[in-house]
């Protein structure tokens, strides 16, 4: 039994002494080793979205027609004021004809009424010297004088009701004057969803009308994301960002921020609130880029030029939480504080503390934990 311990030993010594040598090496701790460089260092926010037309309008029917003429299709190029649909304009017709005959009749009225007062007012101004000549009797004059007011009491009813009649004939002018779809702008149609024949439906309160079509200024692309609330503060509009299309996902897109959302939301699919962020792209870097498309933002809210710039991984604090690096000096680690700027996902900048060319060790991590001031590496770069 005493043999077997002795050998168990000697067997844990000898892996020990492995374990050392291997970790160490003959001259010291091996340790991965980079240095200090001068770069262009950006801190960025990350979303999600889709590509879109900068404008777009999508028509939708406010009355209730059949569909008699569709004079575009999609992907045609469209003027502004050209006509791309007409419904039936019967019924909508026959209505204005129907308000401007009442109107009509309305005005005749009136033209009649306004001569039945002159000719009442002519017949006042005789009795009224009549009667002050004592030829005729009080209760004649007094009839006279009230035929008269209400005569122009009538003529009164008359023209609001001819106002009213006026403003319902303008009514139905607007309702078949909407049976003529008109390009609201120059651009492309990018989709048609009514055919001839069809009937349209106008929109409720509960309800949304038929959608007719869809047109769009295709001369600018931008995308619609979704930044968390935790990372909107540094969001600005003008900030650069890259976007890549899941269609192109090794091509960035470049672009600017164009608008932020004033309210949060919760989006579809996430859990949080989110605000809704429009990039306008600046270069589609001759890519055929369409709307719908998925894509994911890169939005550069810091930028630092000029930078002094090591691996983030070099980068250890102190029970103070103070920052340092462990420099490599001819073979020996130095323990050196420093100051912190931005960093990204891999790399961290130096505010102060080293210069361009220091190397810093950057790894492994179990070795780079117990590296102590003084201990002698044995670096690769």
């Amino acid at each position: 039994m005493r043999r077997i311990l002795i050998g168990l030993g000697i067997l844990v010594v000898l892996g020990l002494l492995v374990v050392i040598k291997v970790n160490s090496g003959p001259a010291g701790i091996k340790a991965d080793v980079a240095s200090a460089t001068i770069g262009e260092l950006k801190r960025s926010v990350l979303a999600s979205g889709k590509l879109a037309y900068r404008e777009q309008v999508q028509l939708r029917s406010e009355v209730s027609a059949m569909v008699q003429h569709v004079y575009v299709e999609e992907g045609d190029t469209v003027k502004k004021g050209q006509l791309l649909i007409q419904l039936d304009p019967q019924t909508y017709q026959a209505q204005v004809d129907a308000q401007s005959a009442y109107v009509s009749q309305s005005r005749i009225a009136i033209e009649r009424q306004k001569s039945y007062l002159q000719t009442l007012r002519a017949q006042v101004a005789r009795k009224v010297a009549l009667h002050a000549k004592g030829l005729l009797d009080t209760d004649s004059f007094e009839t006279a004088k009230s035929d008269l007011t209400l005569a122009e009491i009538d003529l009164q009813t008359r023209e609001q009701a001819l106002k009213q009649a006026e403003a319902d004939l303008n009514r139905v002018k607007e309702l078949l004057a909407k049976t003529r779809f008109y390009a609201p702008m120059n651009g492309v149609v990018t989709a048609v969803d009514i055919k001839e024949g069809e009937t349209v439906i106008p929109g409720t309160t509960n309800i949304v009308g038929s959608s007719l079509m869809t047109l769009a200024d295709t001369s600018a692309i931008l995308t619609e994301v979704e930044v968390d609330e935790a990372d909107i503060a540094g969001v600005k509009v003008g900030q650069s960002a890259d976007i890549f299309a899941v269609a192109f996902p090794d091509t960035p897109l470049t672009g600017k921020v164009e608008s932020i959302a004033t309210t949060a939301r919760q989006a579809v699919g996430r859990q949080g609130m989110s605000f809704t962020v429009k990039i306008l792209l600046s270069d589609l870097k001759g890519k055929a880029i369409r709307p719908g498309m998925s894509c994911r933002a890169e939005i550069y809210t810091e930028t630092a030029d000029n930078a002094l710039l090591v691996p983030i991984e070099a980068v250890r604090y102190d029970d103070n939480d103070k920052p340092f690096v462990m420099l490599d000096k001819d073979g020996v680690a130095h323990r050196q504080a420093v100051t912190l700027g931005l960093s990204d996902d891999t790399q961290q900048m130096i505010a102060s503390g080293l210069k361009a060319g220091d190397k810093v060790v950057k790894g492994p991590a179990r070795a780079l934990r117990s590296l102590k001031d003084g201990d002698r590496i044995v670096a690769h770069d």
